[in-house]
């Protein structure tokens, strides 16, 4: 599939064989690290995800319940229960990466308010930014077949 934008020139698009990748439960998976460097690299080998200053979490519905996983794995079902009860939408056998970040009145991220969230309270948002598995598909698996044009 060739992406367009309103100038007409072409962006790069994505190829993936969702037939190839191999069949998985759904399950909390272990995020990696990020690792602070003094210099980005470069080329166009590398995909930068932006830091939104709150908390890592592992968003996995089974065919039977809905897990907010921590990055530690530990269960943030009650800190963040309007996230975890969004996260019932998804279909079975899925596992999404994200954030979980509280923001401010001028929209941004803001961490104090995070660490001092209370449940009741509205406020914070999931950040998703990778499906890990998607259907019982694991899509970690299929990143060799991932390709830039």
């Amino acid at each position: 599939m060739q992406l367009g934008n309103e100038s007409g020139r072409k962006c790069k698009s994505y190829v993936f064989r969702l037939s190839e990748s191999k069949r998985t439960g759904a399950a909390f998976i272990e995020p990696m690290e990020c690792l602070a460097v003094p210099k980005l690299p470069d080329g166009s080998q590398w995909v930068y995800e932006i830091k939104l200053d709150g908390y890592r979490a592992i968003g996995v519905k089974s065919s039977c319940e809905v897990i907010l996983y921590s990055r530690n794995d530990k269960n943030f079902n009650k800190r963040f229960l309007q996230i975890a009860r969004a996260l019932g939408d998804l279909p079975a056998d899925t596992v999404i990466d994200g954030e979980v970040v509280a923001m401010d009145e001028s929209g941004r991220p803001d961490l104090h308010a995070l660490q001092h969230f209370q449940s009741t309270t509205s406020g914070v948002r999931y950040f998703v930014f990778d499906l890990l598995v998607s259907e019982g598909r694991d899509l970690k698996s299929g990143q060799e077949n991932l390709k830039r044009r």
